[in-house]
């Protein structure tokens, strides 16, 4: 599809959204669901209404481009992606098509329209998110998605080799653990997809992106499916077939592309299930065989199945022969660690697989935490203790019997070592207990954070558009002079015990910091006053772990609304404020109070001074709220116009109260002593015992703020391997006293999850 007359495709209506599913597992796409129940007649049917409906759909509406399309990112035998402009929300976007040749086949578009709506609904931070359906005038349809700036694995695998042509060490961010650490999150990626339901099929480092922030996505579910959803026979398989090998004429057979009819997948990457066409049978231990083909090349840097022509190929994959287990630099030792979970990864049968991929993930933790793995043999000392231990009355009247002075010796010391080896099997035990739910908060806290940010971008997607312009609100803006005043103050304030003074969810306060003049700021103020209820749903969405979006019906909505606020006003939520001030000096804050200092300036904020003229989201260091609520994180983004000139900052602040009673603790682990969260420079943010505390601050620059100290953590190994982007846990004594450190990193922001762990007490079990 290309760009004419500074026009692009159409963004669907409301009637082309999806719901999502909140349960366990996703929901079928539509059109996937329908056809797999009724015969090919009728589903072929159904996917002729769907073109018709997104075709009427795309003529009702007015020719107003959401989009202007940039230029084209990339191009493949099927269709295109373009680098756009959302011309509502003023951010890039990628745009995926069809190609105009491939669009009227209905196997392309019903295979496109389920790589659309399965990745939609998979919402895990290596997952690139979808944002909407885009149809263009012409009927034609296509999906936006975040743009992901960086590099695939394949392109990082070329580029390590080159270190090795040119007789050098690899440098960390192409060394075998930064290769692990991004193969561990694609792990992690199918471990939660495959816990929905979903199964990739097309696992490649060609389909895996490297963020220029360390980011890692897993990319183009075109050929994904729901694993207990059953694909029906579609004829236009083999017309597809044809289409793509007329699209690779006159060129070499190409190992490493797409195959679509009724072999699905890549021929390099398929598991032997997959290549022999049995797709009702495939499941997660498919896309396992095909992580661990990817795992060969990660370690070896050469790919696992070679040949020239793909036949060739297909009869490897079918009989799972692997290359030769040697480095692309023959002097470089591989670990055989490593060798045993890519043999157990891809074995032929599936059942000689790990159980899930969550296994396989665990196993390589394991490696990187220098502890024995699941998949290698144990060593035979051990298995004759634990043989005796089975038999221990057969094997002592039988020893006793022959060698009866020799014996007590002899038995003496194989129960010492086997006291000893059960000692340190119940030690690992412990440990390994330790490290997952340390591993697992690390994951919720990721996940809390990525919440907020979502939720603070909506609000300030909405700020722009109406910075762009609106029209004026009907309900009339509240000064925060006005809250004192009972004739001016809001209808509904109220007095929250939580926050210990009257607030208004209805409104928020509006602030001109000293020196602005109220009538010039009145038509803004007018059309921002729209963010009340922006303001209003962020902070009822994220009142407790559990909140859910506002029912759809209006009826309900009001009820549940209601008895939600009273929650907020009781107990908070987990955000304190949230924010939008412009660079003129006007400032609006939720829920609407009074109680500002009388030369209070946002602008002179550090949460302003933060994010001012920056992209993206910025997390700030801890400072004191100066309307009571103690220490204070505080998350904001800047605002740009169309024109893309500087206007302003929004944001929220979370409390460190909230944080630690919420986010950081661990249940039913009595022995964790202390909780941090470190950032990127390894400096303390917040620790568990900073709950309630007001010592240890310094001013800010005009003394109305005072800011929390943050020190570098005093652990100096701990640190080190912060700052060189390694997890795992130190094991050490001070003042009589053993102790463990854990650390996991926090992806979504760079920071870490540190736990200060007695260890007598985790292991006083293990020691008795």
């Amino acid at each position: 599809m290309q760009e004419t007359d500074d026009q692009g495709p159409q963004s669907a209506g409301a009637a082309n959204s999806v719901p999502l599913d909140e349960s366990a597992t996703l929901q079928a796409p539509e059109q996937t669901s329908v056809a797999a129940q009724l015969p090919h007649q009728a589903a072929k049917q159904r996917s002729e209404q769907l073109s018709e409906q997104l075709s009427e759909q795309a003529d009702a509406q007015p020719h107003r481009h959401h989009h202007l399309y940039l230029n084209l990112m990339g191009e493949g035998a099927m269709g295109q992606v373009y680098l756009a402009k959302d011309r509502d929300l003023q951010r890039k976007v990628a745009i995926k098509t069809l190609h105009e040749n491939v669009m009227g086949n209905r196997e392309v578009l019903r295979r496109f329209l389920n790589e659309m709506q399965i990745t939609a609904q998979l919402e895990h931070p290596n997952v690139v998110p979808i944002y909407g359906l885009v149809v263009a005038a012409d009927g034609s349809i296509g999906y936006s998605m975040k743009v992901v700036k960086g590099k695939n694995l394949k392109t990082l695998l070329a580029e390590t080799r080159v270190f090795y042509d040119q007789k050098k060490r690899p440098d960390p961010a192409h060394s075998l653990n930064m290769r692990l650490h991004y193969f561990l999150m694609v792990c992690d990626a199918m471990a939660y997809a495959h816990n929905k339901g979903v199964i990739h099929r097309d696992l490649k480092p060609a389909n895996i992106m490297l963020g220029t922030y360390n980011e890692v996505y897993v990319m183009d579910w075109g050929i994904a499916r729901l694993i207990e959803h059953q694909e029906p026979d579609h004829p236009e398989s083999t017309e597809l077939s044809k289409i793509q090998l007329q699209a690779l004429a006159g060129l070499e057979e190409d190992l490493e592309a797409t195959q679509i009819g009724q072999i699905l997948g890549t021929p390099r990457y398929m598991s032997p299930q997959q290549a022999a066409g049995k797709n009702a049978e495939l499941d997660g231990k498919s896309d396992q065989f095909a992580l661990g083909l990817i795992l060969f090349e990660l370690v070896t840097l050469k790919p696992a199945i070679q040949g020239k022509q793909v036949i060739e190929v297909v009869k490897k994959i079918l009989k799972s022969e692997l290359e030769p287990y040697q480095h692309y630099a023959p002097r470089v030792r591989l670990p055989l660690e490593l060798l045993a979970i890519i043999q157990k990864a891809t074995a032929i049968k599936p059942d000689d697989r790990y159980p899930t991929v969550f296994e396989m993930a665990n196993d390589i933790r394991r490696y990187l935490r220098d502890e024995p793995i699941s998949a290698r043999a144990t060593p035979p000392l051990q298995k004759l203790l634990r043989w005796f231990n089975r038999h221990r009355t057969l094997s002592l009247s039988g020893v006793m019997s022959v060698f009866l002075l020799s014996a007590t010796a002899t038995l003496s010391n194989l129960y010492q070592q086997q006291a000893s080896l059960l000692k340190a099997n119940q030690r690992e035990h412990q440990l390994t207990q330790l490290l997952n739910a340390v591993g697992q908060k690390s994951q919720d806290i990721d996940t809390q954070f990525l919440n907020l940010e979502q939720r603070l971008e909506k609000l300030a997607a909405a700020a722009r558009a109406l910075l762009n312009g609106s029209r004026p609100d009907s309900q009339p803006f509240t000064y925060h002079t006005a809250f004192s005043s009972k004739l001016k103050q809001p209808a509904d304030l109220s007095y929250s015990s939580h926050y210990g003074k009257m607030l208004s969810l209805e409104q928020p306060d509006v602030l001109l910091a000293p020196g602005a003049e109220a009538q010039q700021f009145t038509p803004l103020l007018s059309r921002l006053q729209h963010l009340r209820q922006d303001f209003r749903q962020l902070f009822l969405t994220t009142r407790s772990p559990s909140s859910a979006e506002p029912r759809a019906s209006q009826s309900v909505q009001i009820s549940q609304v209601s008895q939600d606020e009273q929650q907020v006003l009781k107990t908070g939520s987990a955000v304190s404020w949230a924010y939008l001030a412009l660079k003129e000096g006007v400032q609006l804050s939720y829920p609407g109070k009074t109680g500002y200092p009388l030369d209070y300036d946002p602008r002179r904020q550090s949460w302003y001074r933060l994010a001012a003229g920056t992209q993206g989201m910025q997390w700030g260091s801890p400072h004191i709220d100066v309307q009571g609520q103690g220490l204070v994180l505080s998350c904001t983004t800047a605002l740009y116009d169309q024109n893309n000139q500087f206007r302003g900052v929004a944001g929220l602040d979370l409390t460190f109260d909230y944080m630690i009673k919420n986010w950081m603790a661990i249940e039913n682990l009595p022995f964790i002593e202390e909780t941090y969260l470190l950032n990127y420079k390894g400096e303390v943010i917040i620790r568990s015992s900073d709950r309630n505390k007001k010592q240890g601050l310094r001013f800010g620059e005009n003394r109305l703020e005072a800011v929390l100290d943050t020190p570098p953590f005093a652990q100096q190994q701990v640190l080190q391997n912060i700052q060189k982007q390694k997890l795992g846990y130190l094991e050490y004594q001070e003042n009589s006293r053993n102790l463990l450190l854990v650390y996991y990193p926090i992806k979504s922001i760079n920071w870490y999850y540190v736990v200060l762990v007695n260890g007598d007490q985790l292991f006083s079990q293990a020691d008795e």
